[in-house]
């Protein structure tokens, strides 16, 4: 499986209209979610769409969406990947009206992905959006909010809900709406696995960025942990603690990727030991590329602590090749938080639909 390139579509093509077609619902997952990430990220002003033809990637979603039917996890991806689409590009929305089979592709999929699906804003927002105009479709009756309801026996149930209503004025005000690039646009993290920063710390400017994405993650409500040492505590048990949280609560490790990160170093409580912990406990890793060496190349041999250069096999089994990371290289701190926090809520999205 690639490294998605989710930072611009010129990246992103190739891999995503090869995958998206996969038989195998884990590859059009990653496929779909590395769009989402895309469409999500240009929000910010550090993603770029040039080039992102609407019509034919819609089609491809939807083609996926028909094939995997009875995955929920992909349902859930590939509709919200689909309803981002039509958010950037609005005159999608008349394009997907017009052939009632995208409505009801979208529309199935709360059979495999019920309890996420139907009742989130942004789903009933792309049905009020691909929803054909005639007052009848397939047995679908429109409701005056825009929301299909069922027919069944001349009666519709749920078709005058605030939800729905909400969903349709939301619709009616989107030509209108300046999309915000603040915190504001930050999903809230409440619900989301805990996650703990790991890296090597020296004080030097990539630390105290991070600190600041750290700021960000938990003023929008994630449960991020980064040690930081007051008067009387301890860093060692304060790393200790965080692990044991990851282990218990099944959480994600942040890894901020600098050339020396992983290194075995006089500590117990160095990123070595943090990778070893990941490893032992089958903790899931979240790399962040912060500088050009990539992955990190942690000093080890004969006259290093690490002379077996066990280092590099941790990194290998956690920051392989296979291992989709955020380029932190050219991202704001805002960006790089934006890009945990959609990891962290797809982590949750998965947990609940199990």
């Amino acid at each position: 499986m690639p490294t998605f390139d989710y930072f611009s579509w010129k990246a992103l093509e190739g891999d995503f209209f090869y995958h998206i077609q996969s038989e195998g619902a884990s590859a059009a997952f990653k496929a779909a979610d590395a769009l989402w990430l895309l469409l999500q990220g240009t929000r910010l002003g550090d993603l770029d769409l040039t080039g992102l033809p609407p019509e034919p990637v819609a089609k491809a979603l939807l083609g996926a969406l028909r094939r995997h039917a009875e995955d929920g996890s992909f349902q859930l991806r590939g509709c919200t990947a689909l309803y981002w689409l039509c958010k950037r590009f609005r005159s999608l929305r008349a394009t997907l009206q017009r052939d009632p089979s995208a409505y009801a592709t979208v529309r199935a999929a709360t059979k495999a992905c019920p309890i996420i699906l139907g009742p989130t804003d942004d789903y009933k927002e792309l049905c009020v959006w691909l929803q054909p105009p005639q007052g009848e479709e397939h047995g679908q009756r429109q409701s005056r909010s825009g929301y299909a309801g069922t027919v069944s026996g001349g009666s519709s149930h749920g078709t005058n809900s605030s939800a729905q209503k909400a969903a349709a004025s939301s619709a009616e005000k989107l030509g209108t709406t300046i999309v915000p690039t603040s915190a504001e646009e930050m999903p809230t993290g409440e619900g989301a696995p805990v996650a703990m920063f790991s890296a090597r710390f020296d004080g030097g400017p990539i630390e105290q960025k991070m600190r600041r994405v750290h700021k960000i993650l938990v003023d929008n409500s994630y449960n991020a942990l980064m040690v930081q040492v007051d008067a009387g505590e301890s860093f060692g048990v304060l790393t200790a603690r965080y692990l044991n949280k990851l282990k218990v609560d099944n959480g994600l490790m942040i890894a901020v990727c600098t050339k020396h990160y992983g290194e075995m170093t006089s500590s117990k409580y160095c990123s070595y030991y943090e990778l070893k912990f990941a490893v032992t406990h089958g903790i899931t890793v979240l790399p962040l590329r912060v500088e050009d060496t990539y992955p990190p190349q942690p000093p080890c041999g004969k006259d290093h602590l690490d002379k077996e250069c066990d280092a590099e096999a941790f990194i290998a089994m956690t920051i392989g090749p296979d291992v989709l990371y955020v380029d932190c290289r050219t991202m704001s701190e805002m960006a790089i938080a934006r890009a945990i926090a959609t990891r962290l809520c797809k982590l949750r999205d998965e947990r609940q639909v199990r």
